[in-house]
């Protein structure tokens, strides 16, 4: 039986709201009155969780396990919420709405809902879990921080977006899938040491720049790859898990300036003036051999 605790907003916020204190991991084992006065800051201001939220839930402690306490949160202003399910490892948060930057930042377990759009570095970090957008997000979901090494990035879980994301999807990433309904920006997988991304659309320049691992799917358009990657293969059809994809891909490797052994799936019939030149290396290729 899960307990679900309801937030929605007083006022509509201007500033942005740190709200890294809202996650399951703080609601479970307290009483109403004890959540309504967790610190939150709006802007630099502390205030507690009740200045902000009209909070609705049960009054008693909840002895449930973490698992079963979902937080849905509501309001005028949700995209001002920031650090939402910050180091979460179980239950769920949903947003009714759009939601800030660092939406589930180091999480290792849970279920994060969106129901409109993000901000950037969605699961930043993140080590499990997953985090679902029903609409676009910004840029770095699942990746590190600017001046990190790579694979500081995301190392396991699940982001789904079903819209469109900004650049450098996955930088730094190490693990886990991050699946794009729809296009993705440039510079997607830049840096990758492991993990899986799936762009079902149209993808920005220089797919998996510096990557040394990992797999990029591209089903649309790539508008450029760097040379620094070789052609491998083509193979029929691509099915990874639910996604699936019957039309042939081109298989590069690379990122090789980095000795990456990365591998880049480029859809043939969406990219043939890009593919050309490759694909006929590729025949001369097989003639040698």
């Amino acid at each position: 039986m899960s307990i679900t605790y309801r937030l929605k907003l007083k006022d509509k916020f201007i500033v942005p709201i740190d709200a890294r204190s809202i996650s399951p991991d703080n609601f479970v084992g307290k009483s109403l009155e004890d959540i309504k006065k967790i610190s939150i800051f709006e802007g630099g201001r502390e205030s507690t969780i009740e200045d902000i939220f009209d909070v609705e839930g049960p009054s008693f402690s909840s002895k449930e396990a973490l698992n079963n306490v979902e937080i849905i949160i509501e309001g005028a202003s949700t995209g001002k919420l920031r650090y939402l399910g910050y180091k979460m490892s179980g239950g769920k948060i949903i947003v009714k709405g759009d939601a800030g930057h660092f939406i589930g930042y180091r999480m290792s377990n849970g279920v994060i809902i969106v129901e409109g759009r993000a901000g950037s570095y969605v699961g930043s970090k993140m080590k499990g879990g997953s985090i679902e957008i029903f609409k676009d997000c910004g840029d770095c979901i699942g990746g590190k921080l600017p001046g990190e090494k790579p694979g500081k990035g995301m190392s396991g879980g699940s982001i789904i977006v079903h819209g469109n994301a900004g650049s450098q999807v996955g930088v730094g990433m190490k693990g886990g899938r991050i699946l794009i309904d729809g296009n993705s920006g440039m510079l997607c997988g830049s840096y990758m040491m492991g993990g899986t991304i799936i762009v079902k659309m149209r993808c920005g320049l220089y797919p998996g720049a510096r990557m040394t691992a990992g797999r990029i799917i591209v089903g649309g358009v790539v508008e450029g790859i760097l040379p620094s990657f070789y052609v491998d293969s083509i193979i029929p059809s691509i099915k990874v898990r639910e996604v699936v994809f019957n039309k042939p891909f081109m298989v590069f490797l690379g990122d090789v300036l980095v000795g990456g052994r990365g591998t880049l799936n480029i859809s043939l019939e969406d990219n043939k003036l890009l593919i050309e030149p490759y694909k006929e290396l590729l025949e001369e290729v097989f003639e040698i051999e």
